[in-house]
Protein backbone atom coordinates (compact mmCIF):
# COMPACT_ATOMS: atom_id res chain seq x y z
CA UNK A 1 0.00 0.00 0.00
CA UNK A 2 1.19 3.34 -0.92
CA UNK A 3 1.23 5.55 2.39
CA UNK A 4 1.09 8.43 1.15
CA UNK A 5 -2.26 8.26 -0.90
CA UNK A 6 -3.16 7.68 3.05
CA UNK A 7 -2.04 11.18 4.14
CA UNK A 8 -4.19 13.50 2.80
CA UNK A 9 -6.58 14.29 5.06
CA UNK A 10 -9.90 12.62 4.38
CA UNK A 11 -12.05 14.62 1.46
CA UNK A 12 -15.89 16.61 1.97
CA UNK A 13 -17.16 13.75 0.11
CA UNK A 14 -15.75 10.55 1.99
CA UNK A 15 -15.70 12.05 5.15
CA UNK A 16 -15.23 9.59 8.04
CA UNK A 17 -15.24 10.10 12.08
CA UNK A 18 -12.17 10.29 13.07
CA UNK A 19 -11.29 6.48 14.83
CA UNK A 20 -10.99 7.63 18.37
CA UNK A 21 -12.46 4.13 19.57
CA UNK A 22 -9.89 1.82 17.76
CA UNK A 23 -7.17 4.56 18.44
CA UNK A 24 -7.98 3.90 22.24
CA UNK A 25 -7.35 0.06 21.77
CA UNK A 26 -4.12 0.30 20.05
CA UNK A 27 -2.71 2.52 22.66
CA UNK A 28 -3.82 0.45 25.99
CA UNK A 29 -2.48 -2.73 23.63
CA UNK A 30 0.99 -1.02 22.45
CA UNK A 31 1.08 -0.26 26.14
CA UNK A 32 0.22 -3.43 27.65
CA UNK A 33 2.66 -5.30 24.93
CA UNK A 34 5.45 -3.29 26.13
CA UNK A 35 4.74 -3.70 29.63
CA UNK A 36 5.24 -7.45 28.91
CA UNK A 37 8.90 -6.96 27.09
CA UNK A 38 10.33 -5.21 29.86
CA UNK A 39 10.95 -8.37 31.75
CA UNK A 40 13.51 -9.07 29.07
CA UNK A 41 16.01 -6.76 30.25
CA UNK A 42 14.58 -6.32 33.83
CA UNK A 43 15.22 -9.84 34.65
CA UNK A 44 17.56 -11.28 32.04
CA UNK A 45 20.88 -8.31 32.17
CA UNK A 46 22.99 -11.17 32.32
CA UNK A 47 25.33 -11.86 29.17
CA UNK A 48 25.28 -15.72 29.10
CA UNK A 49 23.86 -17.47 26.24
CA UNK A 50 19.90 -18.23 27.85
CA UNK A 51 20.25 -14.29 29.15
CA UNK A 52 20.49 -13.20 25.15
CA UNK A 53 18.18 -15.55 23.92
CA UNK A 54 15.32 -14.21 26.44
CA UNK A 55 16.28 -10.78 25.46
CA UNK A 56 15.82 -11.41 21.74
CA UNK A 57 12.82 -13.75 22.92
CA UNK A 58 10.14 -12.32 24.60
CA UNK A 59 10.32 -9.36 22.65
CA UNK A 60 10.14 -11.07 19.76
CA UNK A 61 6.70 -12.68 20.70
CA UNK A 62 5.35 -9.49 22.19
CA UNK A 63 6.48 -7.57 18.16
CA UNK A 64 3.87 -10.88 17.06
CA UNK A 65 1.28 -9.56 19.27
CA UNK A 66 1.49 -5.74 17.88
CA UNK A 67 1.86 -6.85 14.36
CA UNK A 68 -1.20 -8.83 15.24
CA UNK A 69 -2.97 -5.42 16.32
CA UNK A 70 -1.89 -3.13 13.98
CA UNK A 71 -3.12 -5.16 11.25
CA UNK A 72 -6.41 -6.11 12.97
CA UNK A 73 -7.26 -1.89 13.42
CA UNK A 74 -6.01 -1.16 9.65
CA UNK A 75 -8.09 -3.48 8.44
CA UNK A 76 -11.16 -2.13 11.15
CA UNK A 77 -10.68 1.13 9.75
CA UNK A 78 -11.04 0.28 6.16
CA UNK A 79 -6.94 -0.23 5.12
CA UNK A 80 -5.43 -2.55 3.35
CA UNK A 81 -4.04 -5.15 5.01
CA UNK A 82 -0.65 -4.71 3.93
CA UNK A 83 -0.97 -1.28 4.37
CA UNK A 84 2.49 -1.56 6.70
CA UNK A 85 4.41 -2.75 3.93
CA UNK A 86 6.06 -5.67 5.74
CA UNK A 87 5.60 -8.61 2.92
CA UNK A 88 8.78 -10.43 2.67
CA UNK A 89 9.20 -9.26 -0.94
CA UNK A 90 9.76 -6.05 0.24
CA UNK A 91 12.73 -6.57 3.27
CA UNK A 92 15.09 -5.44 0.94
CA UNK A 93 14.40 -2.28 2.12
CA UNK A 94 15.90 -3.34 5.74
CA UNK A 95 18.86 -3.39 4.30
CA UNK A 96 18.59 -0.22 2.41
CA UNK A 97 17.56 1.87 4.92
CA UNK A 98 20.60 0.16 7.49
CA UNK A 99 22.86 1.05 4.36
CA UNK A 100 21.65 4.70 5.00
CA UNK A 101 21.62 5.04 8.56
CA UNK A 102 24.82 4.01 8.76
CA UNK A 103 26.07 6.75 6.60
CA UNK A 104 24.14 9.40 8.68
CA UNK A 105 25.98 7.88 11.95
CA UNK A 106 29.43 8.39 10.38
CA UNK A 107 28.46 11.97 9.49
CA UNK A 108 27.18 12.40 13.25
CA UNK A 109 30.61 11.53 14.18
CA UNK A 110 32.34 13.72 11.56
CA UNK A 111 30.55 16.60 13.14
CA UNK A 112 31.36 15.77 16.13
CA UNK A 113 35.18 15.11 15.38
CA UNK A 114 35.24 18.76 13.93
CA UNK A 115 33.88 20.03 17.21
CA UNK A 116 36.15 18.24 19.71
CA UNK A 117 38.87 15.82 17.45
CA UNK A 118 39.30 12.20 18.60
CA UNK A 119 40.68 9.23 17.42
CA UNK A 120 38.94 5.68 17.56
CA UNK A 121 40.94 2.35 19.61
CA UNK A 122 40.23 -1.19 19.48
CA UNK A 123 37.00 -1.43 22.10
CA UNK A 124 36.14 -4.82 23.79
CA UNK A 125 33.46 -5.82 21.94
CA UNK A 126 33.36 -8.88 19.83
CA UNK A 127 31.57 -8.86 16.66
CA UNK A 128 29.53 -12.43 17.38
CA UNK A 129 28.78 -9.91 20.37
CA UNK A 130 27.54 -7.27 18.11
CA UNK A 131 25.66 -9.66 16.27
CA UNK A 132 23.68 -10.80 19.58
CA UNK A 133 23.17 -6.98 20.19
CA UNK A 134 21.53 -6.83 16.51
CA UNK A 135 19.19 -9.28 17.17
CA UNK A 136 18.12 -7.54 20.36
CA UNK A 137 17.62 -4.34 18.61
CA UNK A 138 15.65 -5.62 15.96
CA UNK A 139 13.45 -7.30 18.51
CA UNK A 140 13.45 -4.02 20.62
CA UNK A 141 13.16 -1.36 18.04
CA UNK A 142 10.45 -3.00 15.64
CA UNK A 143 8.01 -3.30 18.42
CA UNK A 144 8.92 0.70 18.90
CA UNK A 145 8.42 1.11 14.87
CA UNK A 146 4.77 -0.58 14.86
CA UNK A 147 4.05 1.16 18.11
CA UNK A 148 4.89 4.95 16.45
CA UNK A 149 5.07 4.66 12.88
CA UNK A 150 2.40 2.04 12.16
CA UNK A 151 -1.00 2.09 12.77
CA UNK A 152 -0.83 5.18 14.75
CA UNK A 153 1.01 6.83 11.83
CA UNK A 154 -1.38 5.59 9.43
CA UNK A 155 -4.59 7.18 11.15
CA UNK A 156 -3.28 10.52 12.05
CA UNK A 157 -1.83 11.19 8.62
CA UNK A 158 -5.10 9.83 6.99
CA UNK A 159 -7.16 12.72 9.81
CA UNK A 160 -4.85 15.10 10.74
CA UNK A 161 -2.70 15.69 7.86
CA UNK A 162 1.31 13.87 7.48
CA UNK A 163 3.51 16.80 9.21
CA UNK A 164 0.65 16.93 12.05
CA UNK A 165 1.02 13.56 12.16
CA UNK A 166 4.58 13.12 11.86
CA UNK A 167 5.10 15.88 14.34
CA UNK A 168 2.66 14.21 17.28
CA UNK A 169 4.92 10.91 16.77
CA UNK A 170 8.25 13.07 17.55
CA UNK A 171 7.01 14.25 20.26
CA UNK A 172 5.55 11.04 21.81
CA UNK A 173 8.49 8.86 20.70
CA UNK A 174 10.85 11.44 22.35
CA UNK A 175 8.34 10.95 25.56
CA UNK A 176 9.04 7.25 25.44
CA UNK A 177 12.60 7.61 25.94
CA UNK A 178 12.52 10.15 28.80
CA UNK A 179 12.25 7.52 31.63
CA UNK A 180 15.24 8.37 33.94
CA UNK A 181 15.85 11.45 32.80
CA UNK A 182 15.38 14.82 33.99
CA UNK A 183 16.12 18.84 33.29
CA UNK A 184 18.09 19.45 30.45
CA UNK A 185 19.42 15.91 29.71
CA UNK A 186 15.61 15.16 29.24
CA UNK A 187 15.21 18.01 26.98
CA UNK A 188 18.04 17.12 24.56
CA UNK A 189 16.74 13.59 24.69
CA UNK A 190 13.36 14.85 23.67
CA UNK A 191 15.26 16.83 20.52
CA UNK A 192 17.54 14.47 19.62
CA UNK A 193 14.89 11.29 19.50
CA UNK A 194 12.32 13.42 17.86
CA UNK A 195 14.85 14.61 15.09
CA UNK A 196 15.27 10.85 14.45
CA UNK A 197 11.81 10.14 14.62
CA UNK A 198 11.43 12.35 11.48
CA UNK A 199 14.23 10.40 10.14
CA UNK A 200 12.34 6.86 10.32
CA UNK A 201 9.12 8.06 9.72
CA UNK A 202 9.89 9.79 6.10
CA UNK A 203 11.69 6.90 5.15
CA UNK A 204 8.40 4.54 5.60
CA UNK A 205 6.79 7.06 3.81
CA UNK A 206 8.98 7.54 1.13
CA UNK A 207 9.22 3.59 0.51
CA UNK A 208 5.76 2.46 1.53
CA UNK A 209 7.72 -0.22 3.48
CA UNK A 210 7.51 0.12 8.03
CA UNK A 211 11.06 -2.36 7.27
CA UNK A 212 13.04 1.01 5.92
CA UNK A 213 12.01 2.32 9.36
CA UNK A 214 13.17 -0.79 11.29
CA UNK A 215 16.34 -0.28 9.13
CA UNK A 216 17.12 2.79 9.86
CA UNK A 217 15.84 2.16 13.45
CA UNK A 218 17.95 -1.05 14.08
CA UNK A 219 21.28 -0.39 12.35
CA UNK A 220 21.48 3.47 13.77
CA UNK A 221 21.65 1.73 17.02
CA UNK A 222 23.70 -0.96 16.22
CA UNK A 223 26.02 1.07 14.22
CA UNK A 224 26.66 4.49 17.06
CA UNK A 225 26.41 1.96 19.59
CA UNK A 226 27.48 -1.39 19.51
CA UNK A 227 30.80 -0.35 16.40
CA UNK A 228 31.51 3.22 16.75
CA UNK A 229 31.33 3.74 20.44
CA UNK A 230 29.47 6.98 20.49
CA UNK A 231 27.61 6.57 23.30
CA UNK A 232 30.10 6.41 25.85
CA UNK A 233 30.47 2.61 26.21
CA UNK A 234 32.53 0.45 25.04
CA UNK A 235 32.33 -0.67 20.99
CA UNK A 236 33.94 -2.35 18.42
CA UNK A 237 35.54 0.84 18.47
CA UNK A 238 36.19 3.11 21.55
CA UNK A 239 36.26 6.70 21.05
CA UNK A 240 39.39 8.46 22.64
CA UNK A 241 39.13 12.59 22.73
CA UNK A 242 42.10 14.69 22.30
CA UNK A 243 40.76 17.79 23.66
CA UNK A 244 38.56 18.36 26.64
CA UNK A 245 34.95 18.39 26.67
CA UNK A 246 33.57 22.00 26.47
CA UNK A 247 31.53 23.20 29.72
CA UNK A 248 29.44 25.80 27.42
CA UNK A 249 27.69 23.13 24.94
CA UNK A 250 26.76 19.46 24.58
CA UNK A 251 29.00 18.90 21.10
CA UNK A 252 27.13 15.86 20.69
CA UNK A 253 24.00 17.12 20.77
CA UNK A 254 24.83 19.80 18.38
CA UNK A 255 26.02 17.06 15.76
CA UNK A 256 23.18 14.96 16.26
CA UNK A 257 20.73 17.90 15.21
CA UNK A 258 22.79 19.54 12.59
CA UNK A 259 22.60 16.22 10.27
CA UNK A 260 19.20 15.13 11.54
CA UNK A 261 17.71 18.59 11.26
CA UNK A 262 18.55 18.50 7.64
CA UNK A 263 17.40 15.21 6.52
CA UNK A 264 14.02 15.85 7.83
CA UNK A 265 13.92 19.13 5.53
CA UNK A 266 14.86 16.60 2.76
CA UNK A 267 12.40 14.34 3.93
CA UNK A 268 9.86 16.60 3.66
CA UNK A 269 10.47 18.49 0.70
CA UNK A 270 10.59 14.67 -1.53
CA UNK A 271 7.12 14.04 0.20
CA UNK A 272 6.03 16.98 -1.35
CA UNK A 273 7.47 16.30 -4.73
CA UNK A 274 6.38 12.63 -4.68
CA UNK A 275 3.27 12.66 -2.98
CA UNK A 276 1.89 15.34 -5.05
CA UNK A 277 3.07 12.68 -8.19
CA UNK A 278 1.80 9.72 -6.68
CA UNK A 279 -1.63 11.49 -5.24
CA UNK A 280 -2.57 13.32 -8.69
CA UNK A 281 -2.44 16.38 -6.61
CA UNK A 282 -0.66 20.15 -7.09
CA UNK A 283 1.68 21.34 -5.20
CA UNK A 284 -0.35 23.78 -4.09
CA UNK A 285 -3.03 21.92 -3.14
CA UNK A 286 -0.78 19.15 -1.49
CA UNK A 287 0.48 21.82 0.60
CA UNK A 288 -2.23 23.13 2.00
CA UNK A 289 -3.15 19.97 2.83
CA UNK A 290 -0.05 18.60 4.41
CA UNK A 291 1.65 22.17 6.07
CA UNK A 292 0.66 23.17 9.75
Amino acid sequence: MNLLAAREPVSAGTEKSFPMVSLLWFVVGAVILRLLAIPAWMFFPEHGLFARVARVAIPMLVLVGLVFLNRALLVRDGFPRDALGLGLRRIGWLVGGGVFITAVMLAITGALWLQVPFHWERGALTWPQVGWKTAEYLAGNSGEELMFRGYFLIVLAQYLGLTRALIIGAVFFGLFHLPGLTGMEALKMICTTAAMSFTFAYGYVLTGSLWTAVGLHVFGNVTLHEVLGASGKSGILNIVFDEPWPDTYDPGFVACLVVTIPLAVIGWLLVRRSGSRLAGQSAKVEQSRSLL
